[in-house]
């Protein structure tokens, strides 16, 4: 059993398309193994701006066998009268690929007839998955997508690399002339060289030295702590907003926050007015005093 990673290298993509096509990603890939009789264990989703990655667990070296029930000639073409076997149960024999002496008789609803019980072999899964992978990435659905270059591939934004591991071994394929292998981008400019994922075991914790937090709870709640100790330092509390840090979480994939000020005389606005504003335009978190009344300041969070 080994764990299987892929990784979608992109240019941003709008926070609100992430989670959709993580889901449907994990979706797709699981239904399409389990078609192909590859016995695995759940998936896990990553996602950042930049990438889409799905994980799975104790999926099987090679699909499970498969063994099934041929029918035949009728039984009287294909033995003579001493039991024999005729010409049509050695071709029979030879075209399901059993020895002859392996045949049975069936009684069926039309008579008695040959039958052979046949078993596939099961393919090796890294033969398997370097077909199932491009499938699923140009099936991730978007509200939009776009093309690039002379590219004839439709996705959210354009694809800059592809990682596909089947445990510490390379799954290659090209999505035309995008190759998958084993090396990903780190942040922007925290750490903007290729970075090798040396096993998918390793793909948290690498893109984390690389100042990237790929997993979304992890980095939903880097994001919660970013903003109220951003909003502590001006003397102030978050006013609550769920909703608003599931989106930030998706816009940055490496918290950090800081916090602003604006002129006194704008609180004479209604406090709606000034909370949509902030939250609907730039994505700024509102600050609130002890009493739960609107400050001057607002927190913004930086990638």
């Amino acid at each position: 059993m080994e764990t299987l990673l892929l990784e979608i290298g992109t240019e941003e993509i709008p926070a609100g398309y992430i989670e959709p096509a993580l889901a449907s990603m994990a979706q797709t890939l699981l239904k399409k193994m389990t078609d192909l009789r590859i016995d695995h264990g759940s998936a896990r989703v990553f996602g950042t701006p930049r990438r889409l990655a799905v994980e799975v667990k104790k999926v099987a070296s090679k699909q499970t066998p498969l063994s099934s029930e041929v029918l035949g000639p009728p039984e009287k073409i294909s033995f003579d009268k001493e039991g024999r076997p005729t010409m049509a149960a050695t071709k029979f024999a030879e075209k399901v690929g059993v020895s002859v002496n392996a045949l049975s008789v069936k009684e069926t609803d039309k008579g008695r007839y040959v039958c052979a019980r046949v078993t596939e072999k099961g393919q090796a899964t890294q033969t398997l998955l370097k077909s199932i992978l491009p499938e699923v990435i140009l099936g991730t659905p978007f509200p939009k997508t776009m093309i690039w270059a002379e590219l004839n591939i439709y996705f959210a934004r354009p694809i800059h690399s592809i990682v596909a591991l089947f445990g510490d071994k390379e799954l290659s394929f090209s999505l035309e002339d995008i190759k998958s292998g084993r090396y990903t981008y780190g942040h922007y400019f925290m750490h903007p060289r290729k970075i090798k994922i040396s096993s998918s075991k390793d793909y948290i914790k690498t893109l984390r030295s690389a100042k990237v937090l790929v997993d979304l709870q992890t980095r939903k709640k880097s994001v919660e702590k970013e903003i109220h100790n951003a909003a502590k330092s001006v003397g102030g509390e978050i006013l609550p907003d769920d909703e608003l840090v599931d989106i930030v979480k998706n816009l940055v994939e490496y918290p950090f926050a800081t916090a602003g000020s604006f002129d006194k005389e704008f609180l004479k606005v209604p406090g709606e007015v000034l909370v949509t504003a902030m939250r609907e335009h730039q994505k700024y978190f509102a600050v609130v005093d002890k009493k739960g009344n609107l400050m001057p300041c607002f927190v913004a969070v930086n990638n």
